[in-house]
């Protein structure tokens, strides 16, 4: 179970409780009292805290999205470096015009992407 995005939910219902209750406390003070107001802010801030402390204590799956981009990228860069040495043995004659600016170009952002990924 994704406790963070349950925490989310409570926040959200917490913050449309309390936008209400301030809202109506706005239009008219006198049909809300101050107290009914005062438990609304607590309440948010009490899921505000709990949401933070999940967010604090969860591992991140970062890492892991890291990881698969790299095998990515990687299959992508083996991908072109075999199609580009496939084209220079069999003679670029009969491609045609810019397919091998084009290729290039690629091969030029994938080495980017590892740049940065690494």
């Amino acid at each position: 179970m994704d406790w963070i995005r349950i925490a989310q939910g409570l926040v959200f219902l917490g913050a449309s409780f309390l936008v209400v209750v301030v809202g109506m406390r706005g239009i008219d003070p006198e049909a809300i009292s101050l107290d009914l107001v005062y438990s609304a802010l607590y309440l948010e801030s009490g899921m505000l805290a709990i949401l933070a402390f999940l967010y604090m204590f969860t591992n991140s799956s970062e890492p892991n999205k890291a990881k698969a981009l790299r095998t990515t990228i990687a299959e992508i860069d083996g991908s072109l470096k075999a199609v580009v040495e496939n084209l220079n043995a069999n003679g670029r004659n009969s491609l045609p015009p810019g397919v091998m600016d084009q290729l290039s170009e690629i091969k030029g952002r994938v080495g980017y992407m590892k740049g940065i990924i690494n």
